[in-house]
């Protein structure tokens, strides 16, 4: 859906995936995640214009609405579809020449979208020439290279990365960072396990994710939503992605 390079949907495929996101449990924790560092470090304007980029089917950017003006921004037509169906504002657009002038947005997501760009920094820049004085991103990422898989290569990613290695390139954009964590962090052993036992199995890699039993997707999904509530005192060692919100340079904004 961001990425050229990655698994194409067909349409069916991503009528499926829409309703997917809405139950499993990497999806709602991840917008546990992100909402809750994004109430924390709301931006300062009373109804912030916010711009998803990589939006997909739109359910990140449906939960966005109650928070301010929120635009969607994706590559792929058919995933644009959905998102109006949820009522969404979207735009056809990729996220390294976004179509907003210099300083016209208050907040800017990029969920797992960073990795699909063989230039990343130039994302981030795009990021930053876009975002107005104070202006707050809200990244994640996938974390650590070794736990690299065929999904990796499915999706079409460049790169994984480490806390350090995304905290650098936000500076290197002319960003702040305020919050820099790891997450998915209970669950992080068994992702190690999983993928050690990848190098020997070395399964086919499946075209997304499967479907869980209700009760094990609830139980997966409240372990994020309680690294949420963590995250707003601490920020966690190890996990599988990392999250980044960063602000705007004073002097950079001026």
């Amino acid at each position: 859906m961001v990425s050229p390079r990655g698994y194409v949907f067909t349409p069916e495929e991503l009528r499926e995936f829409h309703e997917l996101q809405r139950s499993f449990w990497w999806f709602v924790g991840r917008r546990a995640v992100v909402f809750e560092l994004f109430r924390r470090f709301h931006p300062a304007a009373p109804r912030p214009r916010i711009v998803d980029i990589g939006c997909g089917t739109g359910l990140t950017l449906s939960g966005l609405r109650d928070q301010g003006f929120a635009v969607g921004l994706d590559i792929s037509e058919d995933a644009l579809r959905l998102c109006r169906k949820e009522a969404a504002c979207v735009l056809l657009a990729d996220g390294a020449a976004l179509p907003f002038r210099a300083g016209s947005v208050d907040a800017v997501f990029a969920l797992d979208v960073a990795e699909h760009f063989e230039d990343d920094e130039t994302v981030l820049s795009e990021m930053h020439r876009v975002l107005g004085a104070r202006g707050v991103a809200l990244v994640t990422v996938p974390a650590f290279t070794f736990l690299w898989s065929g999904m990796d290569d499915l999706g079409g990613h460049y790169r994984r990365y480490t806390a350090r290695g995304l905290a650098q390139k936000l500076g290197g954009a002319g960003f702040v960072v305020e919050k820099l964590s790891y997450f998915n962090f209970f669950l992080f052993p068994a992702l190690v396990a999983e993928r050690l036992v990848s190098r020997v199995t070395k399964p086919a890699p499946r075209a997304y994710f499967r479907r869980l039993p209700a009760a094990i997707d609830r139980l997966l999904a409240s372990l994020l939503r309680l690294e949420a509530r963590m995250l707003r005192a601490i920020d966690l060692p190890v996990g599988g992605s990392i999250v980044a919100l960063a602000r705007k340079r004073p002097e950079a904004a001026s």
